[in-house]
């Protein structure tokens, strides 16, 4: 009965340079996308808490300079000061107010003054695109009006998206970079040492045994290019051994039949 042929499979191949840029690229990525969202995080938080400072500083100032005037009914000064706090961009809403009576208001310019008539400001401006707070101002210790300032957080989220955009830029530049380095560092000194390495112990086991085989490098391929050469050194000495063994043998042979042919 005929035997079915046999077919050899052949293994697959992983490349070590491969995995090994794999590796290091998805380390040093997740590193970066860590790094990156700690510095985003951390200079939001920055912001919003500059944010709260400008708000208080801006309160304690009329605290400070608005008991007297308004004591005194100069609301010209209180409409100059007023003025004056909207020069932080950040500021979009001013009132400053006794019980139901509004002294003098300020809305910026972009924001719509409908909605300001028909609702209270803490409630319109209650959200997370801003943050307000409201004071008493007294003056010798009595309460003469009430002031509220209201911030925007769209400067916040204006540097935060800029930052963002340009962190994951720079992000996919470094790891383009990384990628491209270590692709050429894993050729230079891993791949295509270990494949020239490949082809000269293909040539060894095809029983080539004068084939170069590269020992240039100090690392640990080369000290495996060196061991490999020293066992085809030690194959190519122990086959010529044989060979002359084999001479040997056949020499006393013919030796032996003439011999026998002769008695």
């Amino acid at each position: 009965m005929q035997k079915a042929p046999s077919f050899e499979i052949t293994p697959e191949v992983h490349s070590i340079s491969r995995r090994f840029s794999y590796a290091l690229i998805n380390i040093i990525t997740l590193l970066l996308i860590i790094f990156a969202a700690t510095v985003i995080i951390f200079d939001i938080n920055r912001i919003e808490n500059e944010m709260k400072r400008r708000l208080e500083n801006a309160i304690e100032f009329a605290q400070n300079s608005l008991s007297t005037p308004l004591w005194n009914m100069d609301y010209a000064v209180v409409n100059d000061f007023v003025d004056a706090l909207f020069l932080d961009e950040s500021i979009v809403y001013t009132k400053i107010s006794w019980k139901d009576q509004i002294i003098t208001e300020k809305v910026r310019s972009g924001f719509e003054v409908q909605k300001l008539e028909n609702a209270e400001p803490t409630t319109l401006f209650k959200g997370p695109e801003f943050i307000f707070k409201s004071s008493d101002i007294e003056f010798k210790k009595k309460k003469v009006n009430t002031i509220l300032i209201v911030m925007s957080r769209e400067s916040v989220r204006k540097k935060a998206l800029f930052q963002i955009y340009g962190i994951i830029s720079l992000l996919l530049i470094s790891v383009a970079a990384i990628w491209i380095t270590s692709v050429l560092i894993t050729k230079r000194y891993i791949s295509s040492p270990l494949l020239r390495l490949q082809e000269s112990a293909s040539s060894i086991s095809h029983g080539d045994l004068d084939t170069y085989v590269d020992k240039s490098g100090s690392d640990e391929i080369g000290m495996l290019a060196n061991h490999l050469d020293i066992m085809r050194e030690s194959i190519k000495q122990l086959f010529s051994e044989l060979n002359e063994s084999k001479e040997k043998v056949e020499e006393y042979s013919r030796t032996l039949e003439q011999k026998v042919e002769a008695r």
